[in-house]
């Protein structure tokens, strides 16, 4: 597994409340985890870091704990991030990408516009490649530069929340007839059904 994208990050930072969100996600590897980003500068009094020491303290957490602790993690992130009023899955689908914009910056500048609702260009996206209410199928396309199992946890978790029919049982799969990150891709594709 690598975590070094196949592009540039220098310019790209992640804000100090996606850290505590993650150190702070669950109480199991807590004290791992604190250690491994306090050893990258990670819990340091900042508001802003460098996304690629990020990505370096999750490729080391992935190696020591697992990657299911990254699924279970993106799965706790859901349950304490704040989100807009939503009414609808696909709503929360749009909502991630737009939550992971504002959580980032490139050159000093967030890369969500609230005004314009555009994103800046350079960190990848969360894109609905499909969504069908009717078969209760969406899928997912990501290419930012994070571990695919975390991400997967992020989209399992918003779909328990905002899907339909809570009483219906959900999958979520990785896609591995397409690119995939942990093959050399720079993106994952993921199948959900609910």
């Amino acid at each position: 597994m690598t975590n070094k994208p196949q592009f540039d990050l220098s310019p790209f930072e992640v804000s100090a409340q996606t850290m505590h969100s993650f150190l702070n996600s669950m109480r199991r590897g807590k004290e791992l985890r604190a250690n491994i980003l306090k050893k990258y500068g990670l819990l340091e009094s900042k508001e802003w870091f460098p996304l690629q020491d990020w990505l370096d303290a999750f490729h080391e957490i992935t190696e020591r704990l697992g990657e299911m602790n990254l699924f279970l993690t993106g799965i706790a992130i859901i349950n304490i991030e704040r989100f807009p009023p939503l009414h609808s899955l696909k709503e929360a689908y749009i909502a991630v990408n737009t939550t992971y914009h504002l959580s980032h910056r490139c050159n000093g500048k967030i890369m969500y516009d609230a005004t314009s609702g555009k994103t800046l260009d350079g960190i990848g996206n969360f894109q609905i490649v499909s969504y069908d209410e009717a078969k209760r199928e969406a899928i997912i396309k990501s290419d930012s530069p994070y571990p695919s199992k975390f991400e997967e946890g992020i989209l399992y978790e918003l779909t328990k929340k905002f899907k339909p029919d809570p009483t219906r049982a959900h999958l979520i799969k990785l896609d591995i007839t397409k690119e995939r990150r942990d093959k050399g891709g720079r993106s994952c594709t993921f199948i959900i059904n609910w």
